[in-house]
């Protein structure tokens, strides 16, 4: 082939090693072509080449002059063959002997590297001439860089600046194959921190190129790259753009460890500013059109938006498009409702194990509304700002990245849209504008909805009120305005139920008027609400609505056992109820039931009460016809005086139901513990017993006190406390919630203990450490944003001061003076308004004083002043545990299996016979069959009781001693002790100690 117009002929004389060298490098030099390569030998490297391109090839270095060359070169070394070719050469041929090839050498390389660096580059242009779509040209310049660097693969990683992350862009190898396996653990690394990624961190520190010659033992690589991804060698090429590092480049050998060559860099930078510029061009182009599809796609949904009036169609169709128009899997709307947000639409996932509700702040929708911005997150799990439940969720589903944004109304945020996606995904700016325009357009479509529904319930209610007030000037049935009452109220809320109570006098019961929808079955055909239970009984209690997202799992209702099953089998279970007042007069109240979590807003209370001053009215008609005044006056003072004692009783009972059941538990634990202290050998099993018997002992304690609120309790024995090392346990134990827990919602707070050591004081540590527990937390709680709280401790005189002093955001005087009475409380629904008042008693029952210093927006004081311990007299001073002096054998009568058989076990390893029974009857029995010297009998049993047990003992072994294990022990009348001559009394729970000393002592006696 003849060579082109300005291409140099080349003829090669020599055809070793040297000369194939040569051939190569000259065949990759775009201004030559070899005309005949000439060497004596026929299996010489460069003739074997030569032939399989095609070459002319000769025996004799003369023979060269026979073709077309205007270069000759020779490199066979021999000075005779120069010499030949120097004499024999044609005046236009030049000939360059071994000696003098290294500068042709050199120049000849420059021009092959400058042509290989031009190729490659229009390559590389024509590659990124040929498509616009991203992923397609970045794979495609990746796999052709790999190529013209002769490397395995090719990466691209983009470093975002603002936010500090490193993004892996693609990774193609060189032939193009392939490797799914590989492929998903790149895409898995989702947004790197520059930190995770050491040789990107320090390409951007020096701007050069980094190489890593071997992958595994170098320190710039992460930890575990080199085995993921079968890195040998590296070769780390920063890609700027305007004098700034906006990325790297990484070209892997994966084979084998491998030097970069200078050629090699010098290519990979010569290519790195185009990549740099292809990247920036083609995503300003993809920006483009992701805008234009968004804004058509925008433009479409508010067309839609605008013609749907119904809130619950337009919410889930809302959810729906923005996924669409995002092009995400899933998406989902929470509505502001109070300083909740309610999750009411979503699209692409289950929402079982998504909390319904959620606290500003909290989760990524509520960071949104509370901070008035977008928030883009591309792995969900490295983002605290996800809640955990949240995540499990939608990684059990498949998501990865998640973008939200507030929706707004006139510069007020109402909500928050957001949509998931299942890829880890970086939300462009577009994106992120895009999405908030359509979540603006969405709140004002919402807004709209809801001014539409608004006008036409209140259309609607205006209407049925009036056929109501109509139907009330014709009929004084009560029953007949009733039903249309809550008829009308039913289809106005579109709820599943409506009541209509009337109180009764006499019993304070509830009895339904009229009913409408499904409540549930009702044996007798009449719903009847037992006095305070339920919605309905605390609306009337409270003389004010009730509103419940789940009247099943509020603390604050209580359900008769069979109201309970039948809202279980109900459709309801959020529940408005309002009081039904006449002239300041309660007397009924009129109840709606919905779906689990409906909040009801103030519209519909104020909706609700109007149709139940209808009802009232129609009520207090039909009422007025059977009463005179004077009598409903008397109805009304003895009632309130009923409410009064049931609600002291009723609290008497619950507190001593609850005392009894955890006594069982406790005795179970406290026995078995001191079991376990006897027979183990290991010091730190013994450590961790310990800690549980005090904490069994310090649970009986607060059972006893609870006991004491309600006035059960009659004997209290004092011990010697350290004040200051009760203060600083109180610390202790609440650390978690002031400094764990705080820390990770990251809230500062600052608690510590001052103070030299002080006398003690008489008291019950479990008590005086609750009250500054509860002092502590009042005072963490009026320093929402963090702060400090300094306890210091000083002896004064006789008595030893306790101050705590907090940086919160104080008390009003108002406030101040209330604190410390009961049921007052400034943390609405959350708070019992029992915390202070029952500090300020536990104090005033040790012969000390509580008081309050505080100043709005300074901080609190409060200082707590005991005496001093003087002579400290026990209940009961312990006996020394005397072994039987005979085996002595002891029948134990109790229906707990658990309590019977520690209290068995606790004797039995003391020496005693022990003879178990499960009630009185099966005890006696036993006595009778065979002799015992000591009974021992629960209180409380089915059947028989511990009292008929003891009477019957006293027949039939008159002579035998008879003890109590009750969990009611602390509130047994003496006298009534005495009477049956019942020896000793164990009250729940027990020691091991205590069981045995008793025990002894009657025996002994």
């Amino acid at each position: 082939m003849a060579p082109g117009p300005d291409q140099v002929s080349i003829g090669l004389v020599g055809a070793g090693k040297g000369g194939s060298a040569l051939l190569d490098l000259v065949i990759e030099w775009p201004g030559a072509k070899v005309a005949v390569v000439v060497d004596p030998r026929p299996d010489a490297p460069a003739l074997c080449r030569a032939r399989s391109l095609g070459i002319p090839t000769a025996t004799h270095h003369l023979e060269v002059f026979a073709y077309p060359v205007d270069l000759v070169l020779e490199v066979t070394g021999q000075p005779a063959v120069l010499d030949d070719l120097l004499r024999a050469k044609p005046p236009n041929v030049q000939v360059i002997g071994a000696a003098g090839l290294r500068f042709f050498w050199d120049l000849l390389q420059d021009r092959v590297e400058v042509s290989r660096q031009l190729q490659a580059q229009l390559d590389l242009a024509l590659v990124l001439a040929s498509t616009l779509d991203l992923k397609q040209q970045i794979a495609l310049v990746a796999r052709k860089v790999a190529q013209a660097c002769g490397v395995d693969r090719c990466t691209f990683y983009v470093w975002d600046d603002p936010i500090g992350l490193v993004i892996p862009v693609t990774s193609q190898s060189a032939t193009g194959q392939p490797n799914e396996r590989m492929w998903n653990a790149f895409t898995d690394q989702g947004q790197l921190k520059l930190v995770q990624v050491p040789f990107l961190y320090e390409v951007i520190e020096r701007r050069t190129p980094i190489e890593i010659e071997d992958a595994a033992s170098n320190p710039l690589q992460p930890a575990g790259w080199a085995n993921l991804f079968h890195t040998k060698s590296t070769l780390v090429v920063p890609l700027f753009r305007k004098d700034r590092v906006v990325g790297a480049c990484t070209l892997d050998y994966c084979r084998e460890p491998h030097r970069f060559s200078t050629d090699q860099t010098a290519l990979a930078v010569a290519l790195s500013g185009q990549i740099a510029l292809a990247l920036e061009n083609t995503q300003l182009y993809q920006d483009i059109t992701d805008k234009t599809s968004q804004l058509t796609s925008l433009l479409e949904s508010t067309k839609r938006t605008t013609a749907i009036k119904d809130s619950s169609q337009l919410l889930p169709w809302i959810a729906e498009e923005a996924a669409r128009v995002l092009k995400a899997e899933g998406a989902g709307i929470r509505i502001l409702e109070g300083n909740e947000l309610v999750l009411v639409a979503h699209y692409g996932y289950s929402r079982e194990g998504l909390w319904e509700r959620v606290a500003l702040g909290q989760s990524a929708s509520g960071w949104v509304v509370q901070n008035n911005q977008p928030l883009a997150i591309s792995d969900m799990e490295r983002d605290p700002r996800v809640v955990s439940r949240h995540r499990d969720v939608f990684r059990r589903e498949g998501f990865r990245s998640l973008l939200a944004v507030p929706m707004r109304i006139a510069e007020q945020v109402i909500g928050a849209l957001y949509i998931v996606a299942k890829s880890p995904r970086r939300f462009s700016a577009n994106e992120i504008e895009g999405l908030s325009g359509f979540a603006d357009q969405a709140a004002l479509a919402l807004e709209n909805a809801r001014l539409y529904e608004e006008s036409e319930r209140r259309r609607n209610a205006a209407e049925r009120l009036s056929e109501v007030g109509r139907l009330l000037s014709q009929s004084l049935d009560p029953e007949e305005v009733g039903q249309r009452v809550v008829d009308s109220l039913r289809t106005l809320f579109k709820a599943e139920t409506a009541s209509l109570f009337r109180l009764e006098a006499g019993s304070g019961d509830l009895v339904t008027v009229a009913v409408s929808g499904d409540v549930g079955p009702t044996p007798g055909g009449h719903l009847v609400l037992p006095k305070d239970t339920g919605a309905a009984g605390l609306a009337v209690l409270e003389r004010q609505p009730v509103m419940t997202a789940n009247v099943l799992t509020d603390p604050r209702i209580t359900l008769a056992p069979a109201d309970q099953a039948r809202i279980e089998q109900a459709a309801y279970r959020a529940v408005l109820a309002v009081p039904l007042v006449v002239k300041d007069t309660v007397i009924g109240a009129l109840g709606i039931g919905n779906r689990e979590g409906r909040v009801f807003d103030s519209e519909e209370v104020w909706l609700a009460q109007a149709f139940a001053d209808q009802a009232a009215i129609a009520l207090e008609n039909s009422r007025l016809y059977g009463e005179l005044r004077a009598a409903l006056e008397q109805v009304e003072a003895s009632q309130e005086r009923i409410v009064r004692t049931e609600r002291l009783r009723a609290l008497g009972e619950m507190a001593a139901g609850v005392a009894h059941d955890f006594n069982n538990l406790l005795a179970v634990i406290l026995g078995r513990t001191d079991l376990l202290l006897t027979r183990v050998k290991d010091p730190e099993v013994a450590r961790g017993l310990k800690d549980v018997r005090t904490a069994a002992l310090d649970g009986a304690q607060t059972v006893r006190r609870i006991q004491e609120f309600t006035r059960t309790r009659r004997t209290r024995p004092f011990g010697r406390v350290d004040l200051r090392e009760l203060v600083q346990e109180a610390v202790e134990l609440t650390r978690p919630r002031w400094e764990d827990e705080a820390q990770s919602r990251g809230v500062p707070y600052e608690v510590r203990v001052e103070g030299e050591p002080v006398s003690p004081v008489a008291g019950i540590a479990e008590e005086l450490r609750e009250v500054f527990t509860n002092v502590l937390i009042n005072a963490l709680e009026a320093m929402p944003g963090g702060g400090r709280l300094v306890f210091r401790v000083r002896s004064e005189a006789s008595d030893v001061v306790v101050t705590a002093e907090d940086t919160g955001c104080g008390m009003s005087e108002e406030t101040r003076r209330r604190v410390f009475e009961p049921f007052f409380t400034t943390k609405g629904p959350r708070g019992t308004g029992l915390g202070l008042a029952a500090a300020w008693g536990i104090v005033t029952r040790h012969g000390g004083m509580i008081d309050l210093e505080s100043t709005l927006g300074v901080g609190s004081t409060f200082t707590v002043r005991l005496p001093t311990a003087g002579e400290v007299v026990s209940e009961e001073s312990p006996a020394v545990v005397a072994p039987p002096a005979r085996t002595a054998r002891v029948l134990v009568i109790e229906d707990e299996p658990a309590v019977r058989v520690v209290v068995k076990e606790i004797l039995t390893d003391a020496g005693y016979t022990v003879i178990e029974a499960a009630d009185g009857a099966e005890g006696l029995a036993r006595g009778e069959a065979e002799a015992v010297d000591l009974v021992l009998s629960d209180l409380s049993m089915p059947g028989m009781s511990g009292w008929e047990v003891a009477a019957a003992c006293r027949e039939r072994f008159p002579n035998v001693p008879v003890g109590f294990i009750t969990g009611w022990g602390d509130q047994l009348d003496p006298e009534q002790l005495e009477r049956h001559r019942i020896r000793f009394v164990l009250a729940k729970p027990f020691a091991a100690e205590e069981v045995l000393n008793r025990v002894a002592r009657a025996l002994a006696e």
